[in-house]
């Protein structure tokens, strides 16, 4: 399903019919538009300053070509440097080079092989493309020859799939089905185990709350998922044993309220005192062997959160502190590269070089 947003105080799927563009260099400085109602200039909305030069912004302001966006729901890079793109409303999968050079695009609204609707959380495994499909409840595999994209085969998954990481030939996806948050997927698309506890104990406000981010490391064989609105960290073995939790995160971030919304099947996030909106987690990415955590006050959606807090956690323990390491949001770190995807005045998938 399309990812949910948070204009107002309850959960409610909508989705941002904005044009995304990543371009290679500055944008231009005039005024645009922005689909809040506001008016913003080229500044991006990831805080006040950026986190290293700007090395690459994929995308186009304006046509129709592969790296004009709608919206970029996701997207992972491959030990060569390719870039996978995926776009829930161009219903699309863009795959370029290091420099932005385009590799390949595939993919168009539908139901059948090579498809989409709405794609989400995309993968790479060795030469292979993993797509999360949400509303179809399903991945999608393609296999890479020559730079072309073939549509392989999709196995159900029979849930919302929030996000997903892959361990050597495994597929993780995080998303709540059987009372269990983690769901492992062999190289073939068995289910192989699932494990990990609800967030929350009240049965109809648990699929509500299961959203979060999932980071998996390969030199620990550790996948750890981030409760999005909770506030829960835990570190799992690849079998599924628990190794650490967290469950009180330095800075602020506090337990968040739940309660049933206005309409039938919403749910209320009741704001703190004095707070427009209650705080969620935007980004997890390992760096330099350490699990960095961001949150920030979400009024609209993780990418327009500009205040955000960074936490540093022990990879071995969970020990958590507040870092000033990094004042504005980032979704990956790899080597001396962040990757940030942007919103405004258009949505953009931007990678900064680290001092």
């Amino acid at each position: 399903m399309p990812d949910a947003s948070v204009g107002d105080p309850w959960l409610r799927p909508g989705l941002t019919a904005v044009v995304l563009l990543a371009i290679l260099g500055a944008c231009s400085p005039d005024e645009q538009i922005d689909p809040y109602g506001s008016t913003s200039g080229s500044t991006p909305p990831t805080g006040t300053e950026a986190p290293g030069e700007l090395t690459l912004r994929v995308g186009e302001r304006e046509g129709v070509g592969p790296t004009v966006f709608g919206k970029v729901s996701g997207f992972d890079v491959d030990q060569a440097g390719r870039i996978a793109i995926s776009d829930e409303l161009q219903h699309r999968v863009t795959v370029v080079a290091a420099d932005g050079q385009v590799l390949a695009a595939f993919g168009r609204r539908g139901s059948g092989p090579g498809e989409f609707l709405f794609p989400g959380p995309v993968q790479f495994r060795g030469a292979d493309l993993l797509v999360v499909d949400n509303f179809r409840l399903q991945v999608s595999l393609f296999r890479r020859e020559a730079e072309q994209y073939t549509w392989a085969e999709d196995f159900t998954t029979g849930f919302h799939a929030y996000d997903a990481c892959v361990l050597g030939n495994t597929l993780y996806l995080l998303g709540l089905r059987g009372g269990a948050t983690l769901h492992a997927y062999s190289d073939g698309g068995v289910h192989l185990r699932s494990f990990g506890a609800p967030y929350h104990l009240v049965p109809r406000f648990a699929s509500h709350v299961a959203r979060g981010i999932l980071v998996c490391d390969a030199a620990r064989s550790m996948v750890i998922e981030v409760g999005g609105w909770i506030p829960t960290i835990r570190a799992y073995r690849t079998t599924g044993e628990l190794l650490w939790r967290v469950d009180t995160i330095p800075g602020g971030f506090g337990a968040v309220a739940v309660a049933d919304g206005p309409t039938p099947g919403s749910v209320m996030f009741p704001p703190p005192a004095g707070r427009r909106a209650s705080d969620q987690m935007t980004s997890a990415f390992l760096k330099d062997g350490s699990l960095y955590v961001q949150f920030g006050e979400l009024l609209y959606g993780v990418e327009d959160i500009e205040d955000v807090t960074t936490v540093r956690m022990e990879l071995d323990d969970g020990g958590a502190e507040v870092s000033d390491e990094f004042a504005v949001r980032i979704d990956r770190v790899i080597d001396d590269r962040a990757f940030v995807r942007e919103v405004r005045p258009f949505p953009v998938l931007s990678v900064f070089r680290l001092p």
